[in-house]
């Protein structure tokens, strides 16, 4: 999963003023600091209810959540990780086309996994939201991260 900040570019206008927020912007910095306590709980919510190793790792601009530990790109747990939590292929019954169904995780505030159906969401009953949710979607396509060196 990739929490990131949000960002955005000066603009000159007619009038002197700008659009959107530049990286100096104090704001940028406490989104930043959201999308990095977003991580480090998925990481945590992660490595207790899904049972996998997790880590984060944090850059300028982003935190990442990355499961796994591999020998190599061709170690044969690869696939079985991208699969488990990759978006699914789902045939839409209304249109003859294939969806993709991003994963998510989502938990009450026991720290509970919470079942999801990609079709109806959250399986909550007419119960409502349990107090204390918390849903995160991984990201659609995970990808292999090479361990960050120090440069």
């Amino acid at each position: 999963a990739t929490f990131a900040g949000q960002s955005g570019v000066e603009t000159p206008l007619g009038f002197g003023g700008r659009i959107g927020k530049s990286f100096g912007d104090k704001d940028v910095e406490s989104d930043l600091d959201i999308a990095a306590q977003e991580a480090r709980d998925l990481c945590a919510t992660m490595r207790q209810v899904e049972n996998v190793d997790a880590y984060v790792w944090h850059d300028r601009y982003q935190s990442v959540v990355t499961v796994g530990a591999f020998s190599s790109a061709n170690d044969s747990s690869v696939g079985a990780m991208k699969a488990r939590f990759a978006a699914r292929q789902q045939v839409n019954a209304l249109v003859p086309r294939f969806n993709n169904s991003v994963q998510v995780l989502a938990i009450d505030a026991e720290g509970r996994k919470i079942p999801f159906d990609p079709e109806i969401g959250l399986n909550t009953g007419s119960a409502g939201l349990p107090p204390g949710f918390r849903i995160w979607a991984y990201d659609p396509s995970p990808q292999l991260m090479a361990v960050p060196r120090k440069r």
